[in-house]
Parts: C-alpha cells; structure tokens; sequence
C-alpha cells in the first residue's frame, strides 16, 4: 500500500506541468535610431539605423570602415591594430512594464587624412552614451550636439517597440 501511494506521488510529481518561461525573457524590441545631421538641409529625414535586441540582451551594430594604424614596429615589420569608424551601435533594451530602459552607446567617427607627422590617420569622433527610459513606440530626443568649432548640430532620436 505505501509502495503503491509512494508510486502515485512520484507520477503526479513528474507530470505536473512545466513552469512557463519568464515572458519578459523571450520579449524581442526594435530599436531606430534618426540620427539627424542639423547642418545637411538634404536630410532632414537623418539616417535611420535599427537593431532587434532581446529583453536585456546587448545588441550590436557596425557599419564603416577599419582604418590601420601603427602601434609599434618590431624587428621584422611595422605592427598594426584597427580602429572601426562609421557608426557603431551598441544597445540593451530592458523591460519595464509598459515603459522600455534603454542603455546605448553611439559612436560616430570618420577619419581624416593622414597625420604629416606620422603614418596613423586623425579620426573625427562623437560619442553618445544614453541611459533613459523611453515608452513604447514614441520617438524621443535622447542625445543631442551643437558643436561650436564645426557648427555641426547632431541629433539623436530612439524610438522603441515591441516585435513579440
């Protein structure tokens, strides 16, 4: 008789249903990002730029060049690393009920000609660092430049939603 209760308590605890995953973790967002060139009167729309991230997963997007340059030389030859210009985007959308933080990093650098006193290249970078709290499919300021030396007026606006 214990053998056989002992038999009928293992079942039922076996076969009760699985916990359902934490919705929150299969949640997937779509970030844009118009990033607005005040002093290009071409495109005033800006360039838009979209990751697909998962719920506090970071996504990562790259779009430029690898320029070399010199780190040191050796006994044989010159040594080299890379540095990625263009824009690069890295960013983590996180849940917040019905609002979405929003942690990213942008970066937009271009390189100029090469130094006269050296072989590595002069790089033009600006560089955003956001950490906000954005509601659902709303376009939002989230970074903005005037930058007095170039006059150049930088403009980023981040929209977030729900793909799932």
């Amino acid at each position: 008789m214990r053998t056989a209760a002992l038999i009928i308590a293992a079942t039922l605890l076996l076969n009760r249903p699985a916990p359902a995953q934490d919705k929150s973790e299969t949640t997937v967002y779509k970030v844009d990002f118009n990033i607005h060139d005040g002093r290009d009167s071409l495109a005033k729309t800006g360039r838009r730029f979209t990751i697909v991230a998962r719920n506090n997963q970071k996504s990562t997007f790259r779009v430029g060049d690898k320029i070399p340059y010199a780190t040191g030389s050796g006994a044989q030859a010159a040594q080299y690393s890379y540095l990625d210009t263009g824009v690069n985007i890295d960013c983590t959308a996180r849940d917040l009920n019905e609002k979405v933080a929003l942690f990213a990093e942008v970066d937009l650098s271009t390189a100029g000609p090469r130094s006269t006193t050296g072989p590595n290249p002069t790089v033009a970078q600006t560089r955003f660092v956001i950490n906000t709290v954005l509601g659902l499919g709303q376009p939002s300021l989230v970074a903005s430049f005037d930058d007095p030396v170039t006059t150049r007026k930088l403009d980023v606006e981040a929209t977030v939603s729900k793909v799932n």
